[in-house]
């Protein structure tokens, strides 16, 4: 009953800001569908670019090690697929579809 009053985009990025504050890994949603509900959420790295191009291609992971500041991290990406009646309602896709995907930056130690 919460999903049709706080959609799960917004509880997502409310726990990644606090893992972020906490010093945990890095984290963002990202678009998928060419429309999104939040321009902020467009892939911007060439990582984010192409991880959304795997997941388009059907891949449900995908990862890199690079390196920031000359210190070494993964990059991972996860599928956000339309898992719940209401998800499929706001963003107007059948369940199953991918709507995005979670990208992911740790050090590595």
């Amino acid at each position: 009953e919460g999903q049709s009053s706080v959609p799960a985009a917004m509880v997502a990025k409310d726990v990644f800001e606090a893992m972020k504050k906490k010093g945990y890994h890095t984290a963002r949603l990202i678009d998928a569908t060419g429309k999104p509900k939040n321009k902020a959420n467009v892939a911007k790295t060439d990582f984010e670019k192409k991880a959304v191009a795997e997941m388009k291609a059907g891949k449900v992971y995908y990862e890199e090690v690079a390196e920031v500041d000359g210190k070494p991290v993964l990059r991972a990406a996860t599928i956000v697929p339309v898992v719940l009646k209401q998800c499929a309602v706001c963003h107007g896709k059948k369940e199953g579809t991918l709507l995005g995907a979670i990208v992911y930056e740790l050090r590595i130690k």
